[in-house]
């Protein structure tokens, strides 16, 4: 039986590709419909390509959250090497004041990388905290194992509602 992929209810059909939902309230194509209360799978190509952070932030603002999650992770990655060179650099300057005129392109660009990749990660950690109101503190590998993991399984679970114990005390 063809089922609302939000509510598990069954759904109306209105024509070869449309069907409605009258808990939902709302028309859905064939194509997002589910079978028998499952739910709606989330994608399975969670990792995107670390290309994706030039990404404007309109375009990260349609990407699923578990993408932005390691597009955050990506970024902060890039910030700590950068902060990591800044450090260097000062560090050189502090012993050896001459090395930084001698690098001062270098110092700049090294600068306005740790800027950028602090700005796109505070990009991320924002659409991240307007969809759930909170983002990663820190994403370590176990952290998205047991994220993908979690995914794998509610992926797997169907939507149903128990009867039985309702029906053998006699109420709805």
């Amino acid at each position: 039986m063809r089922t609302c992929p939000y509510c598990a209810s069954g759904l109306k059909i209105l024509d070869a590709t449309f069907y409605r939902c009258e808990f939902c309230r709302m028309t859905l194509h064939s194509d997002d419909t589910q079978e028998d209360g499952r739910r709606k799978p989330v994608s399975e190509e969670y990792a995107p390509p670390e290309a994706w952070l030039s990404c404007s932030t309109p375009e990260m603002m349609t990407f699923s959250t578990v993408q932005l999650i390691f597009l955050l992770r990506y970024a902060r990655s890039k910030r700590a090497n950068s902060y990591n060179y800044v450090r260097v650099f000062n560090k050189a300057g502090d012993a050896k004041p001459s090395l930084l005129q001698a690098y001062k392109e270098s110092v700049q660009a090294t600068g306005e990388a740790y800027e950028y990749w602090t700005r796109k990660a505070w990009v991320i950690e924002n659409i991240l905290r307007e969809r759930t109101g909170d983002f990663p503190a820190k994403i370590t590998d176990r952290y998205l194992a047991e994220l993908l993991a979690r995914i794998q399984e509610i992926n797997a679970k169907p939507m149903q509602i128990s009867k039985s114990r309702r029906q053998r005390q006699g109420s709805v």
